[in-house]
This record gives C-alpha cells, sequence and structure tokens, in this order.
C-alpha cells in the first residue's frame, strides 16, 4: 500500500513510503481480484455459451424464451463482473 506522510516541521516535501497491508485489506484485494477474473472468464467464454444455448433451444431442450433470457443475462454479467473487480481493486489499494 502507497501511503502518503509529511514530516512534522512542514519544510520537507511529502516521502512516500509504502506500508504492509492489513489482513482485510489482503482479502478484499484477493476477493476483488477473484471477481474481477471471474468476469473475464465470463467475457471470455460468452460466444462458446451462446452457441451451447442457441444448440439446446434447437434441441427443444429449452425455450426460445428461455435461451433469450440466458443469452442477455449472461451478456452484462461478465462485463459487470469484470468491472466491479477492477474497481474493487483500485479502491483497496488507494485507500
Amino acid at each position: 500500500m502507497l501511503k502518503i506522510f509529511v514530516e512534522s516541521d512542514g519544510l520537507l516535501p511529502p516521502v512516500l513510503a509504502f506500508t504492509s497491508p492489513t489482513l482485510a485489506q489482503e482479502l478484499a484485494m484477493a476477493a476483488a481480484a477473484v471477481v474481477a477474473l471471474w468476469g473475464a472468464w465470463l467475457c471470455w467464454t460468452a460466444p462458446r455459451h451462446r452457441m451451447s444455448v442457441e444448440e439446446h433451444a434447437k434441441d427443444g431442450h429449452l425455450t426460445e424464451d428461455d435461451a433469450r433470457r440466458r443469452v442477455r443475462v449472461r451478456a452484462w454479467l461478465g462485463p459487470a463482473l469484470a468491472i466491479a473487480g477492477v474497481l474493487m481493486l483500485a479502491w483497496v489499494v488507494l485507500i
């Protein structure tokens, strides 16, 4: 973690120093990384998932409405998780 410390007399410029993160910050960073990677994986596998859902709909295992719903949810869930994970990671690192 990067923290800015100011000298007590005020004559010297601020000094950048690294502090060790607490256990809570380390867990938050790990959780943020997992969320970001999960979102990236969902984005990466979205075309394959769409084809699979379309095949299941053609075979009659899914109705057309269910297939559209699954594709629509997967279309926004992956990018949303990836962005949320990156924002969480940035928030934890900057605080």
